[in-house]
């Protein structure tokens, strides 16, 4: 019960939002309902959008989730970068017993949030191309889903990372992260780092993600 208090109070007691996050969270929305207006109104593909740095001051955290129903297996990717595109940390890992991909996506968040309260990383942006997961995050009921629990946490992480928060992105704008997650999942490499990428997996790093902005 206390995680679900602090969950209540971080997203629905006087929660006051900075200008920044007002702007990111408005401007990914209006994007959203943009692509998917003119999805409805015409047979034209919906326009790629590309990634785009955080403002000055702010970090960004990608984030991915990989998962292989026939082993049950997955991988987490996460890619930090500064307001300048320069990758600041980020990690690989590989997670088993997993039952679905939204699993995946949600440990990732977790890992994620959990980076930057190691690393006291904020502000800090977090994009998931999960819609699911990003939702989650905006319910006031308590979550019963299999990744109810997890939701908690990231929530309790959120509340003590200052202006932070989740929004949704395309695939696209999320290439490096699932491309990390995919590489975790399936050559199980494993890393947790800030600052400079470590040299035993440089090169990895370096071919699956580019190093600075796109």
């Amino acid at each position: 019960m206390q995680i679900w208090k602090e969950r209540n109070q971080r997203v629905w007691n006087s929660k006051i939002l900075e200008l920044d996050q007002l702007f990111f969270q408005a401007a990914s929305g209006f994007s959203l309902f943009t692509s998917l207006c003119l999805g409805r109104s015409s047979n034209t593909k919906r326009a790629s959008t590309a990634w785009y740095p955080p403002p000055a001051g702010w970090f960004k955290a990608n984030l991915d989730g990989a998962f292989d129903s026939s082993t049950n297996m997955g991988g987490i990717g996460v890619v930090v970068r500064d307001s300048e595109g320069l990758i600041v940390g980020g990690t690989c890992c590989r997670v088993s017993s997993v039952s679905a991909p939204i699993v995946v996506e949600a440990l990732a968040g977790r890992v994620a949030c959990a980076w930057a309260v190691e690393f006291k990383h904020a502000p800090i942006i977090f994009e998931s191309d999960c819609l699911q997961l990003v939702n989650s995050l905006k319910v006031e009921e308590e979550d019963h889903s299999i990744i109810g629990r997890v939701i908690d946490d990231i929530v309790v992480h959120l509340a003590t990372i200052p202006s932070s928060f989740f929004q949704h992105v395309y695939r696209e704008s999320n290439l490096d992260a699932h491309k990390l997650a995919k590489l975790a999942l399936y050559s199980n490499v494993s890393a947790d780092w800030k600052g400079l990428v470590p040299s035993t997996m440089g090169s990895l790093v370096a071919s699956y993600c580019k190093t600075s902005s796109h």
